[in-house]
């Protein structure tokens, strides 16, 4: 499948969730799928989770996510008391102009980030000075982050690393 989009949010599951409940969503899998956007804020599970929502037992495999700012094989943006837990991304290409990164393009304060793996992916930015920041796991981040690992993946920005681009907070 396929998703285009010229605005903010997209994602092959759901473009937004802003959770003040605790919504919880779990054992989803997103494979085989495309999801482009000229915009910000894209990923295959999530453009934006934001608020107390729980995301655990993600398989995305087989993804080509791209789009502007804050983009993620994932979640482009996951901030507030946002957890990610038991999480995959694989045989997947991620690329963006910048905060780009193989699970969260952008991780906030209060996010906890566990349990994930990237493997056998592509993380890339469209420039390689210093505003163009690239992680394995996530981009721009001040979450909490364990238990992660990064294999057989490539991660290309002016800033980039196998795990967090650059930390923010």
């Amino acid at each position: 499948s396929e998703v285009k989009s010229a605005d903010l949010y997209s994602a092959a599951l759901v473009g937004a969730v802003n959770s003040n409940d605790g919504a919880v969503i779990s054992d989803i899998t997103v494979s085989e799928t495309s999801v482009v956007s000229s915009a910000g804020f894209v990923g295959a599970v999530s453009g934006r989770a934001d608020g107390k929502a729980e995301f655990v037992n993600l398989k995305v495999d087989k993804v080509t996510v791209s789009g502007a700012q804050n983009v993620g094989g994932a979640f482009g943006c996951a901030e507030g008391e946002v957890k990610i837990e038991n999480a995959q991304v694989a045989a997947s290409k991620v690329s963006g102009i910048s905060n780009v990164a193989g699970i969260a393009g952008y991780s906030g304060i209060g996010t906890s980030v566990s349990k994930v793996n990237l493997t056998d992916s592509s993380v890339s930015t469209v420039g390689n000075d210093s505003s163009y920041i690239a992680g394995g796991i996530t981009a721009s981040t001040g979450a909490t982050i364990s238990d992660v690992t990064v294999v057989n993946s490539t991660v290309f920005g002016g800033i980039a690393a196998g795990i967090a681009g650059r930390t923010v907070g």
